[in-house]
C-alpha cells in the first residue's frame, strides 16, 4: 500500500489528475489506512516467527509420521514373520505326516524317509562302527547321504545279515520306511566286500538267517536300538 501511495505521488506531480480524482483517491487511501494500518518494521519480525512456528509444526508433524512409519514398517515385518513362520509349521507337520504314511505304505520311494533325529543318527553310526557292519568306519554323513540316497559312493558291508538286522529293527520302529531293501537296492546305497551291488533279495535272504548271528553282535544291535527309542 506504501508503494501505491508513492506512485500516486509521482503521478500527481505530473499535474494530470483532477482535484476532484485527487480527493476520491485520497479518501480512499485514508479508508484504507484506517483499516489496515501502515506496514511496520514490527510486522516483518512477527511473520518470521510465524515462519519458524509453522516450520517447527511441520518438522514436529515430519518426525511423528517417521515415527508412525517405522513402527508400522516393524509391525508389518513381525506379522510377515509370524506367517511365514506358522506356514513353515504347517508344511513341516505336513511333510511329517506323508513320510509317516509312505514308511508304512509308500513304494517306489527316492530315500529311506528317515525319521530319525540328529542324535539318533549318530547313535546309529557308533552301533555301525562298533558291530563293524561296513568294511571300515564311516561318519555321520556319510549314513545320512546313504539314507536320503544322495550318497556319490555305496557302502561295502562286512555282512549282509548284520545290516539287514539293524535296518529292518529300525523299520519295526517306524524309524525307516517298510520298502527300505527296495530302496537300497533301487539307489545302489551299498556294496559287498568284492564291490558287487546288493540287491533287495540279498538283504531279505539275509534277514532270514538273522537267528545265526552272532550272540555279542546282536546284544550290541539291540543295545543301539534301545538307545535310539531312549532318544527321540
Amino acid at each position: 500500500m506504501d508503494t501505491s501511495v508513492l506512485d500516486y505521488k509521482r503521478r500527481l506531480s505530473y499535474g494530470n489528475i483532477s482535484v476532484k480524482e485527487q480527493k476520491r483517491i485520497e479518501t480512499t487511501f485514508e479508508l484504507l489506512f484506517l483499516e489496515f494500518g501502515t506496514f511496520k518494521p514490527d510486522d516483518n519480525e512477527e511473520i518470521s516467527d510465524n515462519i519458524q512456528t509453522l516450520t517447527q509444526i511441520v518438522s514436529e508433524g515430519n518426525n511423528e509420521l517417521k515415527t508412525i512409519s517405522n513402527y508400522t514398517s516393524w509391525k508389518h515385518a513381525v506379522e510377515k514373520e509370524e506367517i511365514e513362520r506358522k506356514q513353515q509349521l504347517q508344511d513341516e507337520q505336513a511333510k511329517r505326516k506323508i513320510s509317516a504314511y509312505n514308511r508304512t505304505k509308500g513304494r517306489m520311494l527316492d530315500f529311506f524317509e528317515s525319521a530319525l533325529t540328529e542324535k539318533q543318527l549318530d547313535l546309529l553310526v557308533n552301533c555301525c562302527n562298533d558291530t563293524q557292519i561296513f568294511t571300515r568306519d564311516i561318519e555321520t554323513y556319510e549314513m545320512e547321504d546313504i539314507i536320503s540316497c544322495s550318497h556319490n559312493e555305496p557302502l561295502p558291508i562286512t555282512l549282509n545279515k548284520h545290516l539287514a538286522v539293524l535296518f529292518d529293527k529300525l523299520r519295526e520302529r517306524h524309524l525307516f520306511c517298510k520298502t527300505w531293501m527296495s530302496v537300497a537296492e533301487r539307489h545302489n546305497c551299498f556294496v559287498s566286500k568284492q564291490g558287487k551291488p546288493i540287491t533287495s533279495k540279498d538283504l531279505s535272504s539275509a534277514l532270514s538267517t538273522a537267528s545265526l548271528i552272532k550272540r555279542d553282535v546282536e546284544e550290541k544291535i539291540n543295545e543301539c536300538i534301545d538307545s535310539i527309542m531312549d532318544s527321540a
